[in-house]
């Protein structure tokens, strides 16, 4: 409180760190750093599985959730233990839920955070026609790339797919 009484008094006294942009930028870097975190933890476990799924936003913007599944093993004093993880990593904007432009964006996320697409063991998606069409929809799109990235509709958005294939 003090701080703020003080920097309210005298404007010109220096940084406050109150400005919307230094806000803006811390938390930016802490949302990198556990970006960053949930990635390498994810990269240790090699194999993960992946889950879309778009709905609009309030200004009616399609928006995609992306989620990873992964194993993590640990082994501490002796004890092993093996954990499963599900990690929201980002939302993406995309201007159209056609299974031809979701294939991009995902190849793309994959692609900017350096995550494998020969180690996705598993994919899950809304049960939307543009998503699990066996012939030329996103799943059939990425199955057709990875042959062991199996498809697990999400017929509830409650979907596990760790849980099928480790």
């Amino acid at each position: 409180m003090e701080h703020l009484h003080r920097t309210k008094q005298d404007e010109n006294k220096g940084h406050h760190y109150l400005e919307k942009e230094t806000q803006n930028e811390i938390t930016h870097l802490i949302g990198s750093s556990i970006t960053n975190n949930i990635l390498l933890m994810m990269k240790s476990a090699k194999y993960y599985s992946i889950i879309l799924d778009c709905t609009p936003d309030i200004s009616k913007f399609e928006q995609t959730t992306v989620v990873v599944c992964f194993v993590q093993e640990t082994r501490l004093d002796g004890v092993y233990s093996v954990r499963i993880r599900e990690h929201v990593l980002g939302f993406l904007p995309v201007p159209d839920s056609s299974s031809s432009t979701l294939a991009q964006v995902k190849l793309k996320f994959l692609e900017d955070k350096k995550i494998l697409l020969c180690n996705m063991r598993g994919q899950g998606y809304g049960i939307g026609a543009n998503m699990k069409g066996k012939k030329s929809r996103l799943q059939k799109r990425i199955s057709d790339m990875n042959k062991r990235a199996f498809y697990i509709p999400c017929s509830s958005h409650s979907l596990n797919p760790c849980c099928y294939f480790f």
